[in-house]
């Protein structure tokens, strides 16, 4: 989900533009609290940037955090980012989203998860140790190679417990 109104623009007939962006997020996340009881505030992924002049900005998405943690409505936050506009401009690299989950994290306080063509092992555990995020999310890495995160523990000398259905493959 994005808050940005450059990229929930729409015909007016499903969508609308809000004038304040702000308002949406807190809401929904406080009926999701409410209706389920959940003791522990959830985890909310979203596009902190828009990568596009006069857009939705990192430093918006930081306002936003600091609501919702204030509200005590979000304790983690999935810093994605691009792909809502064609005249985005970004450079996309291994790590790419790592320096707004960065930025959220040291301006906000939350933890928050970093992905971004998060490949190697090596790239997610320096993340990790640097204190630049709190969790790693993979997307394509995974598409690829779905026991990406078995082969890491082996790459880093990790021991990890193989789910059931695992155990009889575990050939590293």
């Amino acid at each position: 989900m994005t808050a940005s109104t450059m990229s929930n623009e729409s015909d007016g007939r499903v969508l609308r533009r809000d004038p304040n962006p702000h308002l949406f997020r807190p809401l929904a996340m406080r009926s999701v609290t409410a209706k389920n009881r959940i003791m522990l505030s959830p985890m909310c992924q979203y596009s902190a940037t828009d990568w596009v002049d006069g857009g939705w900005t990192l430093e918006d998405s930081i306002d936003l955090c600091r609501v919702l943690k204030a509200r005590g409505q979000v304790d983690l936050m999935d810093c994605s980012s691009g792909g809502n506009h064609p005249r985005q401009k970004l450079c996309v690299h291994p790590g790419y989203q790592v320096p707004l989950a960065a930025a959220m994290r040291a301006n906000t306080g939350l933890m928050t998860a970093a992905g971004g063509l998060i490949h190697s092992p090596d790239l997610a555990e320096s993340i990790l140790a640097n204190q630049q995020a709190d969790l790693i999310v993979l997307g394509r890495a995974l598409l690829g190679d779905p026991v990406w995160p078995l082969r890491a523990a082996k790459q880093l000398q990790a021991t990890v417990k193989w789910p059931v259905q695992y155990e009889r493959g575990n050939i590293f």
